[in-house]
């Protein structure tokens, strides 16, 4: 992009309604976790798996080689364009269709971090994120389901109704 990062940051570009200013994008994103409305375990890790995808496989052309200035970027350039904030906000934290537990929240925001970024690198659109929320719902009870089992597994610790049959 021939675009200032300054200019990335607030917004001075063409983009998609809501989504071009990343300042008032993380405004708004401090407001919600001060508020204790959102959890920062699905943001903070879909937006670290975007960002490790990006800087890993660039689709700049002429990206080659161990340039650590273009590769960062084009990191830049991924997070700032499209739906990315806009969803690490809003999206992915919406209580009713994201996983509950904490460690399945994280699960979730590398899920749809990965998705979102094959939307991006072989879809034709650029918010191709709020397709990967959709798919990743799909299965975020499942998540909450298996890490509750794990959980149980790893420490030994039966199940609810086994309890309650050894108290009688």
């Amino acid at each position: 992009l021939n675009i200032s990062a300054i200019s990335l940051v607030l917004g001075e570009y063409a983009a998609p309604m809501g989504t071009g200013a990343a300042l008032i994008l993380l405004a708004c994103g401090l407001f919600l976790w001060l508020q204790k409305d959102v959890r920062l375990s699905a943001s903070v890790s879909f937006v670290v798996t975007c960002a490790l995808i990006a800087f890993l496989f660039p689709r700049q052309v002429g990206v080659n080689g161990v340039d650590i200035a273009l590769r960062l970027q084009c990191v830049r350039d991924e997070l700032l364009t499209g739906a990315m904030l806009f969803s690490a906000v809003f999206l992915i934290n919406e209580p009713y269709t994201c996983a509950h537990h904490r460690m399945g929240r994280i699960l979730y925001g590398v899920l749809v971090g990965v998705v979102s970024m094959g939307f991006r690198y072989y879809g034709v659109y650029e918010t191709g994120v709020c397709f990967a929320v959709l798919a990743v719902n799909s299965i975020s009870a499942w998540i909450d389901r298996t890490e509750v089992r794990l959980y149980r597994l790893l420490n030994y610790l039966p199940a609810s109704g086994a309890g309650k049959e050894a108290a009688e």
